[in-house]
């Protein structure tokens, strides 16, 4: 059938999209983290000084969780509207 190799193709060059975006994340990450690294072994050994590292895994938690719950909110009406509609009747071609 042409509609399912046209859907399989269609899939395909998504999950390319997808691939390439998170090879582009990690080419251009990558080289920041080592960046970061060589800078402060750098001023370790001219200024004596070393900068800590520090993760703020509370606050990156708190982000995370606030963001889950906004889009749920967010996300509760349409689908109560949605679950409100008649499925066959929304299916129909005019």
């Amino acid at each position: 059938r042409p509609d399912a190799i046209v859907g399989s193709i269609s899939r395909m060059r998504e999950m390319l999209e997808h691939d390439l975006r998170r090879g582009v994340t990690l080419i251009t990450w990558a080289p920041t983290f080592a960046l970061a690294r060589f800078a402060n072994a750098i001023s370790l050994s001219v200024a004596g000084v070393e900068v800590p590292w520090i993760i703020p895994w509370g606050t990156i938690v708190k982000a995370v969780l606030v963001t889950l719950s906004v889009c749920v909110c967010a996300a509760i009406q349409p689908a109560r509207t949605a679950a409100k509609d008649n499925v066959l009747e929304a299916l129909q071609v005019e």
